[in-house]
Order: C-alpha cells, then sequence, then structure tokens
C-alpha cells in the first residue's frame, strides 16, 4: 500500500479510533480520488507557482480573495501567515522536489515536500502544513525525520517543516535516535489497520 506522507503524518499524529478513521480515509481516496476533496490545494497551488514562476507575491492572496466562500477565510489565514514568513527573505526557486518513497514494512509513503527553494542563500526542503491546528511537536518530529534522508540524497541545506498559517517554521535541532524504531512501528500498525478494514 502507498499512502501520502501527510496521510502517515496525520495517523502518527492520532490517537484511538481517530487513527482508524484515517487509514480509512486513505483507502477511500486511493481507491477514487477527487482533487475538489482536497480542501487546501487552491491555497498550495498559488503559492508554490508564485514562487516557481517568480510572480508578484500579491497573487497569493488574490487567490486567497477568490476562494469558494468556506475556504475564503482559511486560505487568507494561510496567504497572510505565508506571506509574513516571506517577509523580506531572499527565495529563489530551484526546482520541483523529485517523489521518493519511504518504505518501511508493506508500508510505502510518498515523500512530497512542496518546496525546493534557495532562502538567503540555502537551499531548502519544506512541506507546508496548512491545518487550523497548531502543528504538534510529534508530527514536527516524524515530518522532519521522514524528509532527512531526502537532504542527504540531494546535499540540501535545510529541511523544514511550515506552518503557514502562523508563519513559523520547524528544522532540526536534535538528533532523536528512537524515531525510526517509533516510525517503523508506526508503519506496520497503518499496514495492520488498513488489511482490516474493509
Amino acid at each position: 500500500m502507498r499512502v501520502s506522507l501527510t496521510t502517515f503524518i496525520d495517523f502518527t499524529a492520532a490517537n484511538g479510533p481517530s487513527r482508524t478513521r484515517v487509514v480509512s480515509k486513505a483507502k477511500k481516496e486511493t481507491a477514487d480520488y477527487e482533487p475538489a476533496a482536497d480542501f487546501y490545494r487552491g491555497i498550495r497551488n498559488p503559492i508554490i507557482e508564485t514562487l516557481q514562476y517568480d510572480l508578484d507575491r500579491d497573487t497569493i492572496r488574490e487567490s486567497a480573495a477568490i476562494a469558494h466562500s468556506p475556504r475564503v477565510s482559511h486560505y487568507t489565514l494561510c496567504a497572510d501567515g505565508f506571506l509574513k514568513w516571506w517577509g523580506r527573505k531572499s527565495i529563489v526557486w530551484i526546482e520541483k522536489p523529485a517523489l521518493e518513497i519511504w518504505t518501511s514494512g508493506d508500508l510505502e509513503v510518498r515523500r512530497n515536500p512542496e518546496l525546493y527553494i534557495d532562502v538567503n542563500g540555502e537551499s531548502h526542503l519544506i512541506k507546508l502544513y496548512f491545518k487550523a491546528d497548531p502543528i504538534s511537536k510529534r508530527r514536527i518530529d516524524a515530518t522532519l525525520y521522514l524528509l532527512g534522508d531526502m537532504r542527504l540524497s540531494r546535499e540540501v541545506d535545510k529541511v523544514g517543516v511550515l506552518d503557514v498559517r502562523r508563519g513559523k517554521i520547524f528544522t532540526p535541532t536534535i538528533h532523536r535516535p528512537n524515531l525510526a524504531a517509533y516510525l517503523a512501528g508506526e508503519a506496520a500498525a497503518f499496514a495492520a489497520m488498513w488489511d482490516a478494514l474493509p
């Protein structure tokens, strides 16, 4: 089975029955993906395209303003947060990050950071986090671990998770030696639930 990085991280961050819901949703999306169901697609793409094509940064706010009404408030907060993080930084698009797969047992996770950019002279691979809930330490640690060897394969200076709404980036600070074993256990649990669910 193959799932997105976001799906697997959602699973590791969930507790109790909510973990089953994450797996069930992943099975449904694998069978029948619908772009319209991707809530943050309408702000994620403008952020990427603004950097990739060197567009005016106001493009991001304009995209938020013309979204369907239920999403405008969310997109506006994301646009404001991203532009707050951007601030006076010099940001240059490097290239679209190539998809890489992390495998543990029967589970394959698509590692797909949205941004591969130069920030003030340092190359960065960055995963964007859009959700309203503040990003948890567990989610940050797991994401940074899964992005870590992508950094090595590309000789990237830094990997990071950007909490888009709050304009705050998280990068690795200390080595966590037990994280590999923890994520292997989570991958086994995910695979077991996948097999058990209809």
